[in-house]
């Protein structure tokens, strides 16, 4: 059933999402909807715009950021330089969940969307380039969270279908162009999908009762799933290695979140740190690990774990979460509520030269930065 309202409805909703993308402007760029079927994509003269036909540097493709704005009814999404300087902006008639950072596809053209309504329940492809907003699937009854984009294009997708106005056990389906192929069905919550450098897709499988939760995680190779044993019987999230071997996540006992590494086909896994994390991101060198700490923003420090020493350094003190690391992976941007508002700023891998991004006040919202060709 879940997969059938996936593929189902696509003419019913097209209309509807032509005028609404019509009414998406902002910065001189209109969401016209070329992907929707709504004639050509629209926008006022843009020098700044990303060309089509662009030929920079891997250097200069990896210096752009993009992040979310929020304030309680709509969204937008910025696309900025390095040094915080807006390049592009783009509205929606819908919120998204900016408590995540943007999920770019690994060319760094487009941006994977999905809002928080129901009404609009969907995952979009957004490109940068020329405004489009595509359909990739959507059904009024189900909630798509948490994309990933695959080195090759394909996107796993947290799915949760609400019936009778209960929600479901969540999901893991892949996007793959038009084509929706379910990857699980149980009766488990099924979270924290990630992809490997040589496309497995791993994710975690959670039971709960009333004394205690177990999390199991397994490897898709695109027809069967494997269990990975790793030995710890809580976990919270993945993060592949950018170069293959190892697997770090956050879990343990249930409750906990500390930090472990473990081989990418399972193991003993190894403590890297008990302190309790929340998000974590490899530096694409594969040298370090960074994470965030706290359940309340407030709360929130940065860490980083140099992976061959084991080295435990605090980068930053409370108040700071969400890190991303840059291509090169000497620079870090993360959110802090050091000048009293969530802004994002940037650092270097030691915490060194810190500098302020953006300087946004109440009631705007701003959501963690991914740079482009990243989603993690």
């Amino acid at each position: 059933m879940l997969l059938e309202k996936m593929v189902d409805g696509y003419n019913s909703i097209q209309k509807r999402l032509c005028r609404l993308a019509q009414y998406a402007l902002l910065g001189g760029i209109l969401l016209a909807g070329g992907g929707l079927g709504c004639g050509d994509p629209q926008r006022d003269s843009d020098d700044t715009a990303i060309d089509e036909n662009d030929t920079t540097t891997e250097n200069s493709f990896s210096n752009r950021i993009a992040y979310f704005l929020v304030n309680g009814t709509s969204s937008e999404l910025v696309i900025a330089d390095e040094d915080g300087s807006e390049v592009q902006s783009f509205s929606f008639p819908w919120e998204v969940n900016a408590y995540g950072a943007p999920c770019w596809t690994p060319d760094g053209r487009k941006i994977i969307v999905s809002p928080l309504d129901r009404a609009n329940a969907g995952l979009f492809a957004l490109d940068i380039s020329s405004g489009t907003l595509e359909v990739l699937v959507q059904s009024a009854d189900v909630t798509y969270s948490f994309p990933k984009a695959a080195l090759n294009g394909d996107i796993a997708v947290q799915a949760s279908e609400s019936r009778d106005g209960n929600t479901e056990f969540a999901e893991i389906v892949v996007v793959r162009g038009t084509t929706v192929e379910r990857v699980t069905h149980n009766l488990m919550e099924d979270y924290s999908p990630a992809w490997t450098p040589d496309g497995r897709l791993l994710y975690v499988s959670g039971s709960s009762s009333m004394t205690a939760t177990r999390s199991t995680v397994f490897s898709y190779d695109g027809e069967h799933s494997t269990e990975v044993r790793i030995g710890v019987s809580y976990v919270y999230k993945l993060a592949p290695s950018p170069d293959g071997p190892l697997l770090a996540f956050l879990g343990g006992a249930f409750g906990e979140t500390s930090l472990y590494q473990v081989p990418i086909t399972g193991g003993a896994a190894e403590l890297l740190s008990s302190i309790n994390g929340r998000n974590l991101q490899w530096a694409p060198d594969g040298r370090y690990i960074v994470f965030d700490t706290g359940v309340m923003s407030l709360t929130h420090s940065i860490y980083r774990v140099d992976v061959a020493e084991q080295q435990l350094v605090r980068l930053a003190a409370e108040g700071n979460s969400s890190p991303s690391v840059s291509r090169d992976s000497e620079y870090i941007v993360f959110r802090s509520n050091r000048t009293g508002n969530p802004n994002l700023f940037k650092m270097r891998r030691d915490g060194t030269e810190v500098q302020p991004l953006t300087s946004y006040t109440s009631p705007v919202g701003v959501g963690p930065a991914e740079w482009q060709g990243y989603c993690r």
